[in-house]
């Protein structure tokens, strides 16, 4: 993932997965998966909320993790904010992440790194008064190094996996397995920094 306004950053695999437990104020934990899936058009809602009542989503893990970047995207949050658990309670990051009159629906936010074992996101207001508060991505990471000279150049592809198969009545069903984002990234005359980097992306082989 490049960092929106400077140098190309590398992080390691998103925190949120199948092994977090999710405690939502009134939105279906059955659609959590909904926040890590890699589509962001797909999202959590809140059931019944309005802008007099926070939608809080928590996110437990089963041993500490370590974050020092959250992306949030596909939202609709006008007032709200993220804090980890020190131990004995809920704190702002190092730089707080907090909303008031927010008007972006994509946001990324790096600070100090932290261990914790629980995160949490309050959702107070909408951009629409009292529509349902929504969330399509949440990624909370760990970032392994930023390049020191951004890629000469940047190639990507949506590669879809898909199967024909013959139906007997001699015509044929057509299915989709979905698209995977695919990128070649080329850097001319790395420093030897970002090599370094490089390399500890191969030994990581994930």
């Amino acid at each position: 993932m490049a960092d929106i306004i400077g140098l190309m950053k590398f992080f390691k695999k998103n925190k949120i997965n199948s092994d977090t437990s999710f405690t939502f104020t009134s939105a279906d934990t059955d659609t959590s998966i909904y926040l890590y899936d890699n589509i962001r058009s797909t999202k959590v809602y809140s059931v019944g909320s309005d802008d007099l009542t926070p939608e809080v989503f928590i996110f437990e893990f089963g041993s500490a993790i370590t974050v020092d970047n959250i992306f949030i995207d596909n939202h609709n949050i006008k007032s709200g904010k993220i804090e980890y658990w020190n131990g004995a309670a809920y704190v702002d990051f190092s730089t707080p992440i907090a909303w008031s009159n927010n008007s972006d629906t994509t946001n990324y936010y790096d600070f100090t790194q932290v261990s914790t074992l629980k995160l949490k996101l309050t959702m107070d207001t909408t951009m629409v008064v009292d529509a349902e508060k929504f969330v399509g991505e949440l990624r909370f990471l760990e970032e392994i190094g930023t390049v020191e000279t951004n890629p000469a150049e940047f190639n990507h592809d949506y590669v879809q996996t898909a199967a024909t198969y013959s139906r007997a009545n001699g015509g044929s069903t057509y299915i989709s397995f979905g698209e995977k984002f695919m990128a070649t990234i080329l850097f001319s005359d790395a420093s030897t920094n970002d090599m370094t980097l490089f390399r500890s992306l191969r030994d990581l082989n994930e």
